[in-house]
């Protein structure tokens, strides 16, 4: 996210995973998908009462507070349930790295591949396969980070890609840089990275 200002400004950034938006957003995740939408577009005036409610505290400590019981009351008043299958299939991407067949998960499931890639869609928002390369794409990210010493091939084995040049793909395709370029920026004691450095690598 890149935001541009002349005065002082705040946000609270709200991390969830991938299967809580089905519940709290009322199971419309696939309209919403790669787009930004405005909260009051989904929830209304409640949102405009919650912003109200956010400036008059004095604490980030109440903030948060406030925004933990909004988002639980949510979660409480949902009638959408992720199914349990997609759950599983989700920790299992995860916990390998992105690195597993889709067709075997279908196939523990008791699905059939194309049944099983609609409901993850709908439930997540994007086809298994994409988010097996999410996944993957955030686990060379992190080795990146961590390993200094390594070369871009090993972490290319390590993080599951068939050679450099297919991580080298992969990682432009979602960071729209090279894993060198990245690197690059990221070893230049900048915090976060410049984006007219990786500009200029394009």
């Amino acid at each position: 996210m890149i935001t541009e200002h002349s005065g002082r400004q705040c946000f609270i950034l709200i991390p969830l995973p991938p299967w809580s938006g089905y519940q709290i957003l009322g199971g419309r995740l696939l309209d919403l998908t790669e787009q930004v939408i405005s909260l009051n577009d989904i929830w209304g005036r409640k949102v405009d009462f919650l912003t109200e409610q956010l400036h008059e505290q004095t604490s980030w400590s109440e903030r948060f507070s406030m925004i933990d019981r909004f988002l639980m009351e949510k979660f409480a008043q949902s009638q959408y349930e992720v199914r349990p299958e997609i759950y599983w299939a989700w920790q299992q991407l995860v916990s390998k790295g992105g690195r597993l067949s889709m067709r075997e998960m279908a196939k523990t499931i008791g699905w059939s591949n194309r049944h099983f890639s609609k409901c993850f869609q709908q439930h997540i928002g994007i086809t298994p396969k994409l988010a097996a390369r999410q996944i993957r794409f955030y686990a060379s990210l992190r080795r990146l980070r961590m390993s200094h010493e390594d070369s871009l091939s090993q972490i290319a084995i390590a993080s599951g890609y068939a050679d450099q040049s297919h991580f080298t793909r992969e990682f432009h395709s979602f960071s729209g840089c090279s894993p060198k370029t990245y690197r690059n920026a990221h070893g230049a004691s900048l915090a976060g990275i410049s984006g007219c450095l990786l500009n200029s690598s394009q």
